[in-house]
Parts: structure tokens; sequence; C-alpha cells
């Protein structure tokens, strides 16, 4: 194991996969630190339309697949920063620091990748050509080609995620006194919030996930989805042989889009939902036991490129969606993807070590 004494004074760093500060303007200030090289390991996967990133535990982001506009390449000026998240646009990227800033790069052509200023923001989810985020005070923000604003009902959010010029809250209702989900668009795709208030109960959804035209949510270990059903991508019909469909939608707007998610009869034992363009992905060990799958992922909906059916016999901890493609993160800390893997490969190379930084005890004399 290599380490290293590092004396920086108002330099720019771009080391190693972690960062030696969180300065958020690119200069790291007056300090210093001492590097170590370890064995890299990732997290938070999230995958657009062809690329994906995750963040390895030196806090630096590392992304992977499709680069046309930048959208795979964490700028210079941004490397020295350590990462609570990352999310992955169609086209643009956007991270959150640990001080809570947030920073976007790719395309740019919606206002997208320009994300408000300051700092405190507690989550961030970037949708196809718009980004969402959940400022300080828990109200969603989002920026680019979304329409229409959050509501003013939604407030305390805890999670946020991004559609098709959509975007769904987790949030409290005051009346209710439960964490409830609300979605809002511009057009019709999406239900508004008061559609949920009889429906989520007691039970707080969590782990929201939004797609194209549909988006899934957890409500304890039972998986709900509704929107979009055309290619079974919402009701789960098609997984596994389409025995076991883990929820039913129980009714219809006039255009045809389903929209509310009913409780029973309902497979329980999911514990991540990742929605895509056209296809939905889950974790359920228990229900991979009970038909001996050697994989606790299920993917279903659109499979034109196996993004469905070309699942690895891995044990998952994290999965992520795209546009025709899945990608997860393996128990062996690998990061593999299935379905459309021309731009976005099915084993990304990334680095197997990364720089940590550690600020040294003050001397005492």
């Amino acid at each position: 194991m290599r380490t290293y004494a590092m004396i920086f004074v108002g330099a720019a760093l771009a080391a190693g996969c972690g960062g030696a500060g969180d300065g958020e303007t690119g200069s790291v200030q007056q300090g210093f630190e001492l590097g170590t090289w370890i064995a890299a390991s990732y997290h938070g996967l999230d995958v657009g339309g062809s690329h994906g990133c995750v963040i390895d535990n030196c806090g630096g982001i590392q992304c992977f697949g499709r680069n046309d506009y930048g959208q795979a390449t964490v700028p210079s000026y941004l490397r020295h920063n350590r990462w609570k998240e990352v999310s992955a646009g169609t086209l643009h990227t956007c991270g959150l620091t640990t001080k809570g800033s947030i920073h976007c790069w790719g395309n740019d052509y919606f206002g997208q990748a320009t994300p408000p200023a300051g700092t405190g923001y507690q989550h961030i989810d970037a949708g196809p050509s718009h980004t969402c985020a959940i400022d300080s005070g828990g109200n969603p923000r989002c920026w680019g080609n979304i329409t229409t604003p959050p509501p003013a009902s939604v407030v305390n959010a805890t999670g946020i995620a991004s559609g098709h010029g959509y975007a769904c809250a987790e949030y409290d209702d005051p009346s209710l006194r439960t964490k409830i989900l609300g979605c809002w668009s511009g057009g019709s795709v999406a239900p508004s919030p008061s559609h949920f208030f009889s429906l989520l109960g007691s039970t707080p959804p969590h782990g929201t996930s939004a797609g194209r035209y549909h988006a899934c949510t957890l409500r304890g270990s039972q998986l709900l989805c509704w929107g979009s059903n055309t290619y079974g991508e919402s009701d789960g019909k098609g997984l596994r042989g389409g025995n076991d469909p883990f929820a039913v939608l129980d009714e219809e707007d006039p255009a045809g889009t389903r929209i509310f998610p009913a409780y029973a009869p309902g497979m329980y034992g999911w514990t991540a939902v990742a929605a895509g363009y056209y296809h939905t992905c889950g974790l359920n060990s228990g229900y991979a036991n009970h038909i001996s799958s050697p994989s606790n992922a299920f993917c279903w909906g659109s499979d034109s490129f196996g993004e469905s059916s070309g699942i690895p016999s891995q044990q998952f901890t994290e999965l992520s969606a795209g546009a025709y493609v899945s990608c997860g993160i393996t128990s062996a800390n690998d990061v593999l993807c299935w379905g459309r893997t021309v731009d976005l490969p099915a084993q990304p190379a990334l680095p197997t070590q990364c720089l940590s930084y550690t600020l040294p005890s003050k001397p005492t004399f």
C-alpha cells in the first residue's frame, strides 16, 4: 500500500478516483492531506440513455458508456469534489456533493445541466431532458424541459424521481399525517398528487423510480407501478412467464394510460426497483429462492435488446435501468450491464483502486 503526503496551495486537483476536498469552486483550499491508494468499491449506480455512473468509496464519480456530449466525463475542475449522489439523464449527468451543491455536465439544450446555485441539497434525479432535486427545506426544485413547477402542496420531500416531462416526489401530507407520493407534469403523462391521497395509506412510499412514461415505488416490500403499460412495463405479467404479477392496475384514464396502483393481489419481498424507458427491473431475493432463480434481479417489459431477459446469473446489490439497457452492481462489486451494450459495455472497465485522502491530526506540542 502506497501512502502519499501532499501539499495543496490553491491548486486544482484531478488525481485518482476520489477528491482532496469539497471546495465546490474547482480549487483546493490551502491544506495538507494524506493520500492512500485503496481497493475501490462502488455504489450509487445510475444509468441514463446509453451511459452510466457510480460513486467509488473514495467519494469520486466514475462514468462509462456513450460520451458524445461529454456526459460520461466528469469535468476536470470538479474532480476534487467528494460526491454523495450521481444521476444520469439521457445525454447529461448531475452530481450532488457531500456539501449539498449540484454540478451537471453534458448536453444542456433545455437547461437540464444548469442547476441552481447554493448548498444544502439533499437528493437529485436526472430525467431525459430535465433534472429535479430536493433543497435544504425539503422542497422539490426542477430545471430543464419540464413545464409545470412542483405543486405548493409538495412539502418536506424525502425522495424525488424524474421521468419524461414529469416528476414524482415522496413527501409529507399534513392532512393524512403520513408520507405519500405525488407526481406532476405539463401534460397528461403523469397523474396529479391528488390521485394518490387515498391510495398510499399509512405505509410510506420509498425508492420511487420514474421511467419514460411509467413509474414505480415500494410500499413496504410491495412493488407498485403505474403509467404506460404498452410493453408490460407496469403490470409485471411478463415476469418469469407471467404467473406472478406483482400488482394489478385497476383503473385507466380515457387515453388508456393506467394510473392507479392497486395493493392486492401483490407480490412482496422487493428491496429495490428501477424504471427504464419501457422496462422495469427489481431486486427480490425471496422470490428468487422461491423459483430457484440464479439471480435475485428480475426485469420485465420491453426486451428489444435483451434488457429484460439478459440478466446475468449473479446476486446484485443495486440495479438501474436505462433506455434499452440495464445494469447492476453484484455482491462481488462488479458492475455488469445487459441489453443494448453497443455504447455501454457489458462490464465497464472501472478502476480497481482509488486515492483516499485524510486530513492528519493537528500536531500537539
